[in-house]
């Protein structure tokens, strides 16, 4: 499965000339968005703990986590309404 952090992680890339420290985080982040387990919430603020963690600077975990609370709503009902959309 490609990471949904890719698209986040490149405009990073392009930025700043790196590969994204928070790369790691991201598999973590993408299946708690598959698995659903937790709610939407919990799942980005495990990201923005995961990024933390990882001594990320604290504007980049700020700023990337605003980014998917504000749109990984996308992902996170695409199934919900691929199966509403299909019948």
């Amino acid at each position: 499965m490609r990471s949904k952090c890719t698209f986040i992680g490149r405009i990073y890339t392009r930025l700043f000339k790196r590969i994204p420290p928070f790369e790691a985080c991201c598999a973590i982040h993408d299946t708690e968005y598959v698995v659903q387990g937790t709610s939407r919430k919990a799942a980005d603020m495990k990201f923005a703990v995961c990024m933390f963690q990882n001594r990320v600077p604290l504007w980049i975990v700020a700023l990337v986590y605003y980014f998917v609370r504000a749109f990984g709503w996308v992902f996170w009902y695409r199934r919900q309404l691929r199966n509403w959309w299909r019948g």
